[in-house]
């Protein structure tokens, strides 16, 4: 009793303890041939202490409702945040395995080099390796290759052909002494429907090999034309539309269903098939062997078949018991136990050099597969590029449609490539020579404003907002290389900052200027007055934290555009919605920021001094507005031509940064490298005027106001006697006004030109009539000083 009392505690703390890991995965084999793994592994972990289950489930079209084509959005469900910890392993087609690499435990870390060495051999394992990590092991392979009538062809003593003109000719031959007898002896069936046309036409081009050791030929070479235009010749002279299109599925049915019969045709290795005449049914041995070529020796065969990973979201202890399963289905007993009682076909090329083994199949065939990967590891969705592919294959050999294979080809590259804006297409040099001119522009300004004496052309900024403008609009053109080459996650976030803070340097130093020119003033103006680097810091904060904001929350990362029939590209795209939310924001500043400026502008425009200046900005901001209207109207349009898309949204950027150079520059560089040798526009004594008072100088926009007299005529040449008041203005607004009243009436005289431009500028200037109009203090100039050293300026 008391050894019946322990065993029964011994189990049931075996049971607690043991350890349960689930295998999921989607077959395509509709058998219960894989349903030994789970048996065959808890017999060796019960044998050996392991503690370790293994339950399987496997999804195929008896018990789910998933169709082949949707097999990769099964997958995703069962990778999805709330399936992770469900599952523990997966078993999948080698063609999707790439898609969810992230999801997978990089295996080269958890299995011994005894077993990952076994499957360095063989083109199987390359479905598995990406980045130079080991995301799976390929449990067993399928490989294409050609079924041949043995029957038929010893009746008429024929070989297995090793060309496609051999294969044409021994299906004529044998078809036209046959057919008279067999009604139902078919064509040739050559390019299936669906995921086995895109294994076929890739085998094709691959029996087009110069060399048996050559790698797969560019999908845009004479060799892969060569290869599609006989396919179409196998198509016309040893098939029909209908035959040679059959689908899997609908090529056995008509074997098995239907006592169709066949010479040749292409399918995926299901064993060897012999079936005896009874009841009616006629004898049947359909043999595998390699597909042929377009010389002897040259074939090719797609590689399928399905792969096992790791999810990497387990704990330790389960990691480490899926470790244990794959060391005991990878090795080298299990997969003889597949080859020879499930008749899979291994990855391990050593298997084909056991003796046992080449007892049951024909190891020469096997061992030696000329194999060839479908492209897994794309840019684009696998699925995408496979239902393209065959559509296109598929319109030339079968629908007949009037295309020339190197244009087929040349789509199917497009499929397959990614491709961008290069700096040697014409959109490309067109970008770089704007760019080059408005460099050379930047260049010439800088020298300009740094030389004092023709700074005068430049006196409505001051030089460090000159600069800080130069500095914008050079971030704005280097936004444009964001936009040519192969773009990166990386240049997304490069041209978000420096779109949004270009801009932001390039208009805020004239809307400050502009904002301290306003007549009235308020609290918000007065704290620009006094804090004008406080400001530009508070707008280039706001832009720094929106684009941080909008790369933390939905990062806008390259996505690529699938054109159809047409050449896929790369864009910046967020995922969610907050990324649009985030571009209407910084749109809606961006039109503030212009509407204030138009405002402000309008308010000052009859600044006589600055009249020019002013009508530059205003042409400026209106041509920057429509741009920047079509700008912001585009990001929101789809195109399906890379340069379309990126030429737009540099073109825009490049007009505004040209035009506003032109506009707001190239007046004065002209003025100063052609004009009259004079340094200034404003008045012909200025000169005198700068060289006695040094102003213009770099501090010059804090020390003017260009509203009382005293801040631009040197008090010493006004009034040498200073008043015997306290308060600088000390006379009445009276007083103040018959002194320009004075100087107005000098004007008129024509005795001084210097004293004309003066007066004309304060009488012209309706802010700074009303200034005089509501100004409650007193000038210390009386009229008569000022009447007497007026004519000195």
């Amino acid at each position: 009793m008391k050894v019946l009392y322990i065993s029964v505690l011994f189990c049931f703390i075996k049971f607690v303890l043991s350890i349960n890991v689930t295998l999921v995965g989607f077959l395509y084999s509709v058998d219960d041939s894989l349903s030994c793994i789970s048996g065959k592994f808890n017999e060796y972990s019960k044998a050996n202490n392991l503690g370790i289950t293994l339950d399987t489930i496997f999804y195929t079209y008896k018990n789910s409702t998933a169709d082949v084509e949707n097999i990769q959005g099964f997958m995703q469900e069962l990778t999805n945040k709330k399936e992770k910890s469900r599952y523990d392993m997966f078993l999948i087609d080698t063609i999707y395995n790439s898609n969810y690499i992230n999801h997978f435990l990089n295996l080269y870390d958890y299995l011994p080099e005894s077993i990952t060495n076994l499957y360095k051999e063989g083109i199987a394992t390359k479905t598995c390796i990406f980045d130079n990590k080991l995301t799976a092991l390929p449990l067993y392979v399928d490989y294409g290759g050609l079924y041949y009538n043995e029957l038929l062809l010893n009746k008429y003593n024929k070989t297995v052909p090793q060309t496609w003109d051999e294969l044409i000719d021994t299906h004529n031959y044998i078809y036209y002494q046959e057919s008279s007898i067999d009604p139902s002896l078919n064509k040739y069936s050559g390019l299936p429907k669906g995921e086995a046309g895109v294994a076929a036409t890739l085998e094709f081009i691959h029996t087009f090999r110069d060399n048996k050791d050559d790698d797969f030929p560019e999908i845009t070479s004479e060799n892969a034309v060569n290869a599609l235009k006989k396919m179409k010749e196998v198509k016309e002279k040893a098939s029909d539309d209908v035959t040679f299109g059959l689908s899997q599925e609908e090529l056995w049915s008509s074997i098995f269903g239907e006592n169709k019969n066949y010479i040749f045709f292409r399918s995926w290795y299901i064993d060897d098939i012999y079936k005896p005449s009874t009841n009616g049914q006629r004898e049947i041995s359909l043999k595998f062997a390699p597909l042929p070529g377009n010389k002897p020796g040259i074939s090719g065969s797609c590689v399928g078949g399905s792969n096992m990973s790791i999810s990497k979201y387990l704990s330790k202890e389960k990691a480490d018991a899926a470790v244990e399963v794959m060391k005991y289905l990878f090795n080298k007993e299990f997969q003889k136990y597949l080859v020879l009682n499930v008749k899979k076909i291994s990855a391990m090329q050593s298997i084909y050099q056991d003796n046992e083994v080449c007892d049951v199949i024909n190891c020469t065939i096997y061992g030696e597969m000329q194999g060839v990967v479908r492209p897994n590891n794309l840019a684009i969705d696998y699925e995408d590029y496979s239902n393209q592919l065959i559509t296109q294959v598929r319109d030339y050999i079968i629908e007949g449609k009037t295309k020339k294979p190197e244009d087929v080809l040349t789509q199917i590259d497009d499929i397959r490539r990614i491709h961008y804006v290069e700096y040697s297409s014409i959109s490309g040099i067109i970008i770089m020579v704007v760019v080059v001119i408005i460099f050379i522009l930047l260049i010439f300004t800088y020298i300009f404003i740094s030389i004092k004496r023709k700074r005068v052309q430049f006196k409505f900024l001051s030089f460090s907002y000159w600069c800080l403008y130069l500095i914008g609009t050079f971030l704005l053109v280097c936004s444009c290389f964001t936009h040519i080459g192969n773009i990166q996650n990386y240049s997304c976030y490069l041209r978000l900052f420096l779109i949004t803070i270009g801009f932001t340097l390039s208009f805020i130093p004239f809307i400050i200027k502009i904002t301290l020119n306003f007549p009235r003033r308020n609290t918000l103006i007065n704290f620009i007055k006094k804090h004008e680097n406080l400001t530009i810091i508070f707008f280039i904060a706001l832009d720094v934290i929106i684009d941080i904001l909008w790369i933390i929350l939905d990062p806008p990362k390259t996505k690529v555009e699938l054109i159809m029939y047409g050449p896929n590209f790369k864009i910046c795209k967020s995922n969610n919605k907050i990324g649009t939310i985030l571009t209407i924001i910084l749109i809606i500043k961006a039109l503030i920021i212009l509407f204030v400026m138009f405002y402000l502008l309008l308010s000052e425009w009859n600044l006589v001094m600055y009249k020019s200046d002013i009508t530059s900005i205003t042409c400026a901001l209106i041509s920057t507005f429509i741009n920047f209207t079509v700008y912001a109207i585009i990001l929101f349009i789809h195109f399906n031509s890379r340069y379309v898309h990126n030429g737009f949204r540099c073109g825009i950027i490049l007009v505004v940064c040209l035009s506003n150079l032109i506009v707001l520059v190239g007046s004065k560089i002209t003025n100063i490298m052609f004009g009259n040798n004079k340094d200034n526009t404003y008045g012909p004594n200025i000169n005198k005027f700068i060289d006695k008072t040094g102003c213009f100088n770099d501090n010059i926009e804090k020390e003017l106001d260009f509203i009382d007299i005293d801040d631009i005529v040197d008090n010493k040449l006004v009034n040498k006697t200073p008043t015997t008041t306290t308060n600088k203005y000390k006379k009445n607004n009276n007083m103040k006004m018959n002194h320009y009243k004075n100087i107005n009436n000098k004007n008129n005289s024509n005795n001084n030109t210097t004293t004309n431009t003066e007066s004309t500028f304060y009488s012209s200037n309706s802010s700074f009539n009303n200034y005089l109009n509501t100004s409650t203090t007193s000038s210390n100039l009386t009229s008569s000083s000022a009447n007497n050293n007026s004519s000195n300026l």
